[in-house]
């Protein structure tokens, strides 16, 4: 029935909540499992390269990741200074040890004229009104195969689905305000998109090799993927048939994300976390790609 239990699930599984932070600022935002994951990725691109990588933080915070960054560099002998960026809204917050941009994220990207290998986005774009055109902007804030790494509460886990059915709201997703005296009440998360709609996004900005994992698995939401896997086995081939039917070629473009909808990793996980690149051939329109 699951078959479609992939290594990197199979290794979230196993994964522990707690584990030894490699952050050296205790603030940090994000849930400590989705910080551990979001780190081990980007230690993993570093360790494919021989030179440093230009990143941007996008929502930085506390500057915690990029921090943690900046001492692989440092252990490597690489210049953290020249090559790392944060970004965000509140630059009273910001404590890493790395060159700062204060920036509001609902107005359109401004970096500068610099451009990056690697742009991390950690539970941000689900507070972004303006996401679809932001995922363009970040396309064309990348160097020719540049990466854009981004992760976000799952709101399609099996408990989000139940509670979606009884009372009409995803987990992580509260009522929405609009008044700015609210901000920092609440999740202020507003965009509850399903997975497909990410990769709609991604692929409309020019992104390719789309590769989506978890950070940890819940168990609640274990059990119940284990109750209803007869029917989500019906669903999920019920769903291929009727976008089938009704456009082939839509569905092939959709392929991708309708084969994620049911699997563990999205029936359970904690955290989506989407890791997309773009060709090495494709540039965007910002020159330069030096750090001031």
């Amino acid at each position: 029935m699951f078959s479609f239990i992939s290594a990197a699930d199979r290794a979230a599984l196993r994964r522990r909540r707690g584990y030894r932070s490699p952050f050296s600022i205790a603030q940090v935002g994000a849930n400590t499992a989705t910080n551990l994951a979001v780190f081990e990725s980007v230690r993993g691109f570093l360790e494919e390269r021989k030179a440093p990588l230009r990143i941007l933080d996008l929502g930085a915070g506390s500057g915690a990741l990029i921090q943690a960054i900046a001492e692989l560099y440092e252990e490597k002998g690489w210049p953290a200074g020249e090559h790392l960026l944060g970004v965000d809204v509140d630059a009273g917050n910001y404590q890493a040890r790395v060159p700062f941009q204060q920036m509001d994220l609902f107005q359109p990207l401004d970096l500068r004229g610099r451009t990056f290998d690697l742009i991390i986005a950690e539970e941000v774009l689900e507070h972004i009104r303006r996401v679809y055109p932001l995922l363009e902007e970040l396309r064309q804030a990348l160097n020719p195969g540049g990466r854009l790494l981004f992760s976000l509460p799952n709101m399609m886990t099996m408990n989000s689905r139940l509670r979606f059915l009884c009372s009409g709201r995803f987990h992580h997703y509260d009522g929405p305000s609009s008044d700015w005296e609210d901000i920092g009440c609440g999740d202020g998360h507003i965009n509850p998109l399903p997975v497909q709609y990410w990769d709609y996004g991604l692929r409309y900005a020019g992104f390719s090799d789309v590769r989506y994992k978890t950070d940890r698995f819940k168990k609640g939401a274990l059990l119940w993927s284990l109750l209803f896997a007869p029917v989500l086995w019906l669903g999920t081939r019920l769903l291929h048939r009727q976008e089938r039917r009704h456009s082939d070629r839509i569905y092939r473009q959709n392929l991708r994300a309708f084969r994620e909808i049911n699997t563990l990793r999205n029936l359970a996980g904690h955290a989506l976390i989407a890791e997309c690149s773009i060709p090495d051939e494709q540039r965007g329109d910002r020159a330069g790609s030096s750090a001031d």
